[in-house]
């Protein structure tokens, strides 16, 4: 039996369509692709959400979390290709810090690269 070939979809559509902020970061901690929920969140821009590290957009720090001692969720994912889910603290786009819900996954590339697909759920005390 043959497979029928599968509709090409528009990536950005595809994150557009999530409610919570969602974003694809590579190993070197670059953000490659985000939605637009994310950008509301943490008050940018796509264009300047692309090429930047995600600890500076989630952190406002020029080093990753696993340099003071948080729990890096992209650290995690890359090492073991599982999914992931933790309590992280981020800063909004007031700059100030909240507690949100990470949920990690890996994605792949059509060449078989590993990403980290990142939700992040608000928790609702802070929202």
């Amino acid at each position: 039996m043959s497979r029928e070939k599968k509709p090409g979809f528009n990536l950005q559509s595809i994150l557009d369509s999530h409610d919570n902020p969602f974003v694809i970061i590579d190993e070197d901690y670059n953000i490659i692709e985000a939605n637009q929920a994310y950008c509301t969140c943490y008050g940018t821009a796509l264009e300047e959400v692309l090429g930047s590290k995600c600890h500076m957009i989630h952190h406002k720090s020029e080093l990753p979390c696993h340099s003071y001692g948080e729990d890096c969720p992209m650290q995690r994912v890359m090492e073991t290709g599982d999914r992931h889910q933790d309590w992280h603290i981020h800063h909004n786009r007031e700059h100030s810090p909240e507690c949100v819900i990470v949920r990690e996954s890996p994605v792949y590339d059509e060449n078989g690269r590993r990403y980290l697909g990142e939700e992040i759920a608000r928790h609702v005390n802070n929202q």
